[in-house]
């Protein structure tokens, strides 16, 4: 009885969402059309063409020094690499994925580290230079657990003090008052909401030993265009409408945590991360 009821409770959410923008797309298509598209949604709009550009050769790597950690879900590995650049972190995803359809996110988390509050990526390996990694680097394949693996990305290394999402957190540093903290996330929720990024369910932050909050993730970001399409990895190319994409990665225990307003007004907000933290 209790799943019912939450089941409903959510299913009006998104009614309610899906109603909104419906009856005012054609409102936010008119509002928008006399305005060019802004810088960050011309990259989008041409993700692949511009994340070509970071694509490097398996030269790029000078040696192989250790495993950062496991990449969750998208990734068999982070390993810490050397260039002639300096030190970084190379994600190395696992089989199936493919750079031009997760271009998008690539874009997008480059937006959030302009901001200072993600990792840069620096470079994207294909498939091919991949395997010329592992060619050249024998020992990757142990470092990756002899996953089969496709593309990497180069990102700038998080040396990582404490994990922070919806579930929990390690511990919150000392030097992160509660008016510190609440004005970060306020500044994250505020940078997603220009952008017009929705937070993935599974959001991922953490404190840095650099004494930073940022974003760690970004392989399920998703942008909303201006004419209400998707932009990521399920609609690289803006395919996919706002009303088809939202039933597709829903979860019925949680509110949806942005709204469209009827003026095309995008907001984000992290319910269940506040209420984490006020009962800490």
């Amino acid at each position: 009885m209790i799943k019912s009821h939450r089941s409903l409770f959510y299913v009006f959410w998104v009614v309610l969402l899906l109603a909104s923008v419906a009856e005012s797309r054609l409102r936010c298509e008119a509002l928008f059309l006399e305005d060019p598209n802004s810088q960050f949604e011309t990259s989008v709009m041409n993700s692949w063409t511009n994340v070509k550009r970071l694509r490097a050769s398996a030269d790029k790597i000078t040696s192989i020094e250790k495993r950062l950690g496991t990449g969750g879900a998208y990734a068999s590995g982070i390993l810490r690499v050397h260039t002639e650049d300096g030190v970084f972190a190379l994600k190395i995803f696992t089989e199936g994925y493919l750079a031009k359809r997760l271009a998008p996110t690539f874009i997008i988390q480059n937006a959030f580290a302009n901001l200072g509050m993600a990792p840069r990526i620096h470079a994207i390996f294909t498939s091919k230079e991949v395997q010329a990694l592992k060619e050249k680097f024998p020992e990757i394949d142990d470092l990756v657990m002899h996953d089969e693996v496709s593309i990497a990305v180069l990102m700038d290394e998080v040396p990582i003090a404490s994990h922070l999402n919806n579930s929990g957190f390690d511990f919150i540093p000392k030097t992160w008052k509660k008016a510190r903290l609440e004005e970060r996330i306020t500044e994250i929720e505020e940078a997603m909401s220009k952008l017009r990024v929705p937070p993935p369910e599974d959001l991922q932050l953490v404190f840095d030993r650099n004494d930073r909050l940022i974003l760690l993730d970004f392989d399920r970001y998703t942008y909303f265009s201006k004419n209400l399409s998707v932009f990521g990895e399920f609609s690289p190319e803006g395919e996919m409408s706002v009303n088809e994409y939202i039933p597709l990665v829903s979860n019925l225990r949680f509110k949806p945590e942005f709204q469209i307003s009827e003026d095309g007004t995008f907001k984000v907000r992290f319910h269940r991360l506040r209420k984490l933290l006020e009962r800490n």
